[in-house]
């Protein structure tokens, strides 16, 4: 074969032909055993960098210029151009299905293709703070940083639009699973490219003076009028729209006072940052302004007065609705409240710690009226300088109310008789029966929320309204998950929380972990018992997100946590020496259970022993009872857990059993059980304390 020099090489699928890509702009075929040249693919204007097989062979994709080309093998015609790219294009690959195309270039991205129509799908940038983005050629974004990520826009005339600016119509948490998948987008949103897109007012904060009670903020209309103006102070919202009742939108210019004369002062003397950005009131998308940032002392004297921890700790395992009963929920609540209150006494000493624990296994139930007078007490006290940690554990939902853009997340409290999504767009049902983030986030608004500065919210819920699958099964990317992120990055936005959330896709994956633990909760005591010694936000965080998925192996609904915390902020919120260490509650691993199997000579359950004998496992498994070393998961399979199973027969008076306890297969215990054969009840019972003892030698998942 006479090679051009720089010639990369490529076997067929088959085996039986070559591919080569040369500098001198065309890819070749070749036949393997003559050494025979079948076919020339020319139309590259520079070197090509790659040449490649389609997945069923028929195929050519070649990469060079700024361009990826695709060839039929058998005419040698070009059949697509995927055209895009800004600079060279250093390779291309097919998907595995042959329906994509991915392209690399020079220009800093990567490119997903289309091959029937040769259509970008989405763009992938990774930039050298870590971050990354993914975008479409219609606007739709996801990125790192719940969408905050910096130097990457769109440009509207001379004027560049960051993504983040666009949060509110086009940002969609887990857009490139949705692309790789052929799936629409879950709510449609316009065309960025084409539609009448109008400017965002200029806006100008004339810096308050130490002292000033409020702030001047100016406007100038540069052609979509003066839409809602948002205030925040340190990241919390203090107004959603500064304009006053009845302000005309269409006027060229305005000028706004904002009070601040509630706003308490900050310890050693800090100044609180007040941040102001305005939206367009015409057009057919709303685009938010970039913060413009101010710095303000509030006139009162700073008091040196202690931080006080404030914490509302909930967990609901007992519903309205028995069918949406959980195991670990409020037992989970108990032992973070615990773990919670050992760090905090030791780092802020015990008269400085203010702990509310609602769980409906304690007297105080957490009901929406005892959460919601949780939340006005810490109102009514917390200062700046203190710290406020939220912890939900339970049943949760989120929705997108119709006719809006505003995504909310729905937190089930106890007298939940439903968690619907569908159901819970209804305003009286959601506000009796749910705590929702917009809710939580108008207790910590700027205005006349809580002050604390240091916020913390962890959220670990599951999701109640979901089908359940097959535990192994892979869950598919659904519109509640991603209005789910939505929301919670639209929380984080609004108060500056540090948020940890965890969701799994139903009750069962949520409760098929090895410690009789929601994995969150479990893996948030374990990073609080590796502590040295100081419990800080951002790397215990960082411990749960890393951990969850280790600890979730072979669980197919249980997701990676999703954390949304302020840029550049992390505190301490706890200190534990070997001492309180040694007292966090942390859950032992258990063997798992799954239901159990036994059947008569005539392959019958005849005498119903399966059930009776699952019930059993059932109580066995309860949180109640924690200390045991069974956790019953029920239908399915799980890689490491046990399955029971067993063939009965009758000898006289007598039912002869030999159960055998199998592991991914195969069978790594048999126990003979026998009973009177009148009395299943219990022979049943027999066969769950053999169930349960053999469980108290296994090492678990081992």
């Amino acid at each position: 074969m006479p090679f051009s020099p720089d010639v990369k090489a490529v076997f067929s699928p088959d085996g039986k032909t070559v591919l080569t890509a040369s500098r001198d702009q065309t890819a070749k075929l070749w036949d393997v055993e003559t050494g025979k040249q079948i076919q020339t693919f020319k139309g590259h204007s520079a070197p090509l960098n790659s040449a490649v097989f389609s997945p069923d062979g028929k195929r050519v994709l070649t990469a060079g210029d700024q361009t990826a080309r695709l060839w039929d093998i058998a005419t040698g015609k070009e059949i697509q151009t995927f055209t895009g790219h800004s600079a060279r294009v250093n390779s291309a690959v097919f998907s595995p299905d042959g329906k994509t195309v991915l392209t690399a270039s020079d220009d800093q991205t990567a490119k997903l293709w289309d091959i029937a129509t040769g259509k970008e799908l989405c763009s992938l940038l990774s930039l050298t703070d870590n971050t990354w983005a993914v975008t479409t050629p219609t606007g739709r974004y996801d990125a790192s940083n719940e969408g905050n990520v910096n130097g990457l826009h769109w440009v509207l005339g001379l004027e560049p639009i960051a993504l983040n600016q666009l949060k509110r119509f086009y940002y969609e948490p887990g857009l490139l699973a949705r692309i790789m998948a052929g799936k629409e987008p879950p709510f449609p949103v316009p065309d960025f490219t084409k539609v009448q897109v109008k400017l965002y007012p200029e806006v100008v904060v004339l810096e308050p003076k130490d002292g000033d009670k409020s702030c001047t903020i100016q406007l100038q209309s540069r052609g979509g009028g003066i839409g809602p103006v948002m205030v925040k102070v340190d990241g919390a919202l203090l107004t959603q729209d500064a304009r006053p009742k009845g302000f005309d939108p269409n006027q060229k210019n305005a000028t706004l006072k904002v009070d601040l004369s509630h706003l308490a002062p900050l310890p050693n003397g800090q100044k609180r940052q007040i941040e102001v950005s305005a939206e367009n009131a015409t057009g057919e998308v709303s685009i938010q302004s970039r913060g413009v940032i101010a710095a303000y002392a509030p006139p009162k004297a700073a008091t040196t007065t202690p931080p006080t921890l404030w914490a509302l700790v909930v967990g609901v395992s007992q519903y309205a609705e028995p069918a949406l009963k959980l195991r670990f929920a409020a037992k989970d609540a108990q032992d973070f409240a615990g773990a919670l209150t050992l760090g905090a006494k030791k780092l802020f000493g015990a008269e400085h710690v203010q702990l509310q624990l609602l769980t409906t296994e304690s007297n105080a139930k957490p009901t929406k009226a005892n959460i919601l007078a949780a939340l006005e007490k810490i109102r009514k006290s917390a200062q700046p300088a203190d710290i406020l940690v939220v912890y939900l554990a339970g049943h949760g939902a989120s929705l997108r109310l119709p006719g809006t853009r505003d995504d909310l997340y729905c937190y089930l409290t106890q007298e939940a008789h439903t968690a619907s999504a569908t159901e819970l767009t209804e305003k009286p049902l959601r506000e009796s029966t749910t705590l929702t983030s917009d809710e939580l986030a108008r207790f910590v608004n700027a205005q006349d929320g809580i002050q604390a500065t240091k916020k913390v919210v962890v959220i670990d819920t599951c999701a109640a309204g979901a089908a359940q699958q097959a535990l192994t099964a892979s869950r598919e990317l659904t519109p509640e998950d991603t209005s789910r992120a939505r929301a919670i990055a639209q929380l984080q936005d609004k108060t500056a929380f540090h948020v940890l959330m965890g969701c799994a896709a139903d009750r069962v994956s949520y409760e098929a972990g090895e410690f009789g633990q929601g994995l969150l909760t479990y893996a948030l005591l374990e990073g609080m018992q590796n502590a040295s010694p100081f419990v800080e936000v951002t790397p215990l965080f960082k411990h749960v997100e890393e951990r969850v998925p280790v600890l979730a192996a072979g669980i197919g609904g249980v997701q990676r946590p999703q954390i949304s915390s302020p840029k550049g902020s992390n505190f301490p919120f706890g200190e534990l020496g070997e001492v309180e260490k040694k007292s966090i509650p942390l859950a032992v691993r258990k063997a798992r259970v799954l239901e159990p199997t036994f059947l008569d000579e005539n392959g019958l359950d005849s005498l119903n022993l399966s059930e009776k004998v699952a019930a059993l496992l059932r109580e066995e498994s309860d949180a109640s009872a924690r200390g045991g070393k069974l956790l019953y998961v029920g239908k399915g399979a799980l890689p490491g857990a046990l399955k029971p199973s067993g063939l009965y027969r009758q000898e006289g008076e007598m039912l002869l059993l030999n159960v055998k306890l199998s592991r991914d297969g195969k069978v790594v215990q048999s126990i003979p059980v026998s009973g009177v054969a009148t009395k299943a009840g219990e022979l049943a019972i027999s066969i769950a304390k053999a169930i349960r003892q053999a469980c108290d030698t296994f090492k678990p998942g081992g």
